[in-house]
């Protein structure tokens, strides 16, 4: 089964188990699921969901610009000393 699949898989089963009407650990008794499984699934579709691959760092030019995202549900943008302020710019400009 490809990530694809199985993403497919999972996702089914997040929306069978909101339309259930029962508790995520009685869904995952009756249907033979851990919820350990469950959750760690669900939170891999939210992160996809979001787009969240955890940290990115930028190179400018083969080099270090000092400037890294950080995504997730509080994004931010962390600088060093010495980043390119250009870059930065940049990378604003494509964030809008």
């Amino acid at each position: 089964m490809t990530i694809e699949e199985r993403n497919a898989h999972w996702q089914s089963i997040m929306e069978e188990q909101k339309t259930s009407g029962t508790t995520i650990a009685a869904f995952c008794r009756s249907h033979s699921i851990t919820s350990s499984q469950f959750y760690t699934w669900r939170c891999r579709i939210r992160q996809r969901q979001n787009g969240e691959r955890g940290f990115v760092e930028l190179k400018a030019a083969g080099m270090d610009a000092g400037i890294r995202i950080c995504p997730g549900a509080k994004p931010y943008i962390e600088v060093s000393r010495g980043f390119d302020p250009a870059t930065l710019r940049a990378v604003l400009a494509a964030l809008r």
